[in-house]
């Protein structure tokens, strides 16, 4: 936190009545989010009754990331290939496909870019 959001923190605790809107924000928003959760699990089921042959490749595809990984085969990058991000966490993209010669040629991505390389495969296929 900067130290110009901690003057501003600071000032908003001080005002008790902005204080408390700014709670109800938070809980709000909190409730929010526990809903779309839910709504998104859900959604996520759907599709993998209907898709369930891609869906067990994808399933098998993370377990043999996660054997190699364990075993020594396989090693995890340091940073996002995309935006060269360090400090989140790093998740492994299968970017030839889910087909079984293909499980252990993975790229390491940050969320945002692996949701977002995701979105433009998506776009292609479509296309």
């Amino acid at each position: 936190m900067s130290e110009k959001d901690r003057i501003e923190y600071a000032a908003l605790r001080a005002d008790l009545v902005r204080y408390e809107r700014y709670l109800e924000r938070k809980r709000r928003e909190a409730r929010v989010r526990q809903r779309d959760r839910s709504y998104e699990t859900e959604r996520k089921r759907l599709w993998r009754q209907k898709n369930e042959g891609v869906a067990e490749r994808i399933r098998q595809s993370g377990h043999a990331v996660e054997k190699a990984l364990r075993a020594g085969d396989l090693t995890k990058g340091k940073e996002c290939v995309h935006c060269g991000n360090d400090k989140r966490r790093l998740e492994a993209h299968h970017h030839k496909g889910y087909e079984q010669q293909f499980w252990l040629d993975v790229i390491w991505l940050c969320p945002p870019c692996h949701g977002k390389a995701h979105r433009i495969a998506k776009i292609k296929r479509d296309t």
